[in-house]
């Protein structure tokens, strides 16, 4: 089995700047919870818990090993996992049919199923966000929005390129209760610019579509009816009548 490793948060960029990607650099990053264990049903206990991780992700069928490239535990410590000069790292293959696919994530993707393992960095929280409170942020989910920083500092990457599993796979990863704009937002705040908002505006019966990106402190007028934001920080304008 892979060796794994635990980082204390300062060594986190040391270790990523020894990696050489397999596919030439980094384009995104891409966030799961593992569900299970959880602070709930299985409490964190180190190293045996992450042993326990190992074994149960690479009995899965056509796994080769840890399925993803770091991992964050409920102590606020780093686990290296699937190196990035393997062939694939997200564990976040495009399996929805395209038409179901996130349109950023479709969009980043251009046709390849494949573009999140072979671009985007794993981050698997050890938690189970379907179900344990996100309010106020526990101390892996801090964590994660600090690694996640680090990530784009050292690939030039703006929060925009921060994905969740289910934007492209049919399941409810990382959790429920986790929303995608709120996590960008952290990260743009870590980064330490003005927090920024990507907006997708669509004008029914799609006469139109564009892209805005809203500064800190903006703002933008809403129609009397049929708009709302979605969970994942867009905008839907409804002028079909």
């Amino acid at each position: 089995m892979l060796e794994l490793r635990e980082l204390q948060l300062h060594q986190v960029d040391g270790y990523l700047a020894s990696q050489r990607p397999a596919h030439g650099t980094v384009k995104a990053i891409v966030l799961h919870h593992c569900w299970r264990p959880n602070q709930t049903t299985d409490p964190y206990r180190g190293k045996p818990t992450m042993l326990g991780v190992q074994r149960a992700q690479r009995n899965r069928p056509g796994i080769s090993d840890i399925m993803a490239n770091l991992y964050i535990t409920p102590m606020g410590t780093v686990w290296t996992a699937r190196p990035l000069s393997w062939q694939n790292w997200a564990h976040a293959y495009i399996s929805r049919p395209w038409n179901q696919v996130e349109p950023e994530a479709k969009e980043i993707a251009g046709g390849n199923q494949q573009f999140f393992n072979y671009y985007a960095i794993g981050i698997e929280m050890i938690a189970n966000f379907d179900d344990e409170p996100v309010d106020p942020p526990p101390l892996v989910l801090t964590t994660t929005i600090e690694v996640i920083a680090i990530i784009c500092r050292r690939w030039s990457l703006g929060p925009e390129h921060v994905f969740f599993h289910r934007d492209v796979a049919a399941k409810s990863c990382p959790g429920k209760q986790l929303r995608r704009g709120w996590v960008r937002e952290q990260v743009g705040l870590t980064l330490g610019g003005a927090a920024s908002q990507q907006v997708k505006v669509i004008l029914r019966p799609g006469q139109l579509a564009g892209v805005l990106t809203l500064p800190a402190g903006g703002s933008i007028a809403f129609p009397k009816d049929g708009d709302h934001r979605s969970d994942q920080g867009k905008l839907y304008l409804d002028h079909s009548e």
